[in-house]
């Protein structure tokens, strides 16, 4: 970390276009090596879907959840630092009437299957499943109530992350319970599409964080779903990066682009390159 930090150091002033994830990350970035130019910022946004993802019951019929059970969903690595251990100890405390499933793999998992039979021997909190196609995977998650990132705050990488599930949960319509970190809290508190989880996360937190939720603000944060994609989605981004390029390539050869380059192409193009 020190030598490649004394690296960006060193050749900040040779940057021509700065490209990060978020806000957050950029003005660190500019506070330890302001020779940086602005930064470009280009989220991890999902596409925009045509139309509202309408749930077929894959994941109930996949994780053995009854009707009328609600769904807590964790979709993505089993690794350390995603709180994964105290969330399965904190599922045995969820309200009745939830069951939280545990979609995705990783090297974590044994360790985790093993914590799951302590803590819930019967099964009747915690499911396993595999993880989805990602072609596939907004119809999985769709069949959830509530979608979960529940990191640890155990370095920057961290506390700054706005990962891909932050508009992979919205694109199916599944608010999120998330880790009160800054541009996860942002998102929630701006775009109405979720709760802020306890720090650090417990068994009763968790529990009076879901009990605190009602029926209607529920179906609330699901509609604000769909608003906050049409705002922050891929589509936005795309036509920023390609802009970015344009600007540095114009700046670089001096010469006019052609009409081509400086139009704006279909997004999922520019999200396939």
């Amino acid at each position: 970390a020190w030598m490649w930090r004394r690296m960006l150091r060193r050749c900040a002033g040779q940057v021509d276009l700065f490209v990060t994830i978020n806000d957050s990350i950029a003005a660190l970035l500019r506070k330890r090596d302001p020779a940086l130019p602005p930064a470009v910022i280009i989220r991890n946004a999902a596409r925009l879907p045509p139309a509202v993802i309408e749930p077929d019951g894959r994941l109930r019929v996949a994780a053995g959840v009854k009707p009328g059970q609600r769904v807590l969903l964790y979709q993505g690595g089993f690794q350390s630092g995603r709180g994964l251990p105290q969330l399965l100890r904190s599922a045995t405390k969820l309200p009745d009437g939830w069951v939280l499933v545990m979609m995705g793999f990783g090297s974590m998992e044994g360790e985790l299957r093993a914590l799951a039979a302590k803590v819930d021997p019967g099964g009747l909190r915690i499911r396993f499943i595999p993880p989805a196609p990602h072609a596939e995977l907004v119809h999985w998650t769709a069949d959830a109530d509530l979608g979960l990132i529940p990191y640890e705050n155990t370095c920057l990488n961290h506390w700054f992350c706005s990962p891909n599930k932050l508009w992979e949960y919205p694109v199916a319509g599944v608010p999120m319970l998330v880790s009160p970190f800054p541009e996860l809290q942002a998102t929630i508190e701006r775009h109405g599409v979720g709760r802020c989880l306890p720090e650090p996360l417990g068994a009763r937190g968790l529990a009076d964080t879901l009990a605190s939720i009602s029926e209607q603000e529920l179906v609330a944060m699901r509609k604000n779903c769909r608003s906050y994609l049409e705002s922050d989605h891929w589509g936005v981004y795309a036509d920023r990066l390609v802009e970015a390029y344009a600007r540095l390539v114009g700046r670089v050869s001096g010469a006019t682009l052609p009409a081509a380059c400086m139009s704006s192409p279909s997004s999922e193009h520019v999200h396939s390159s």
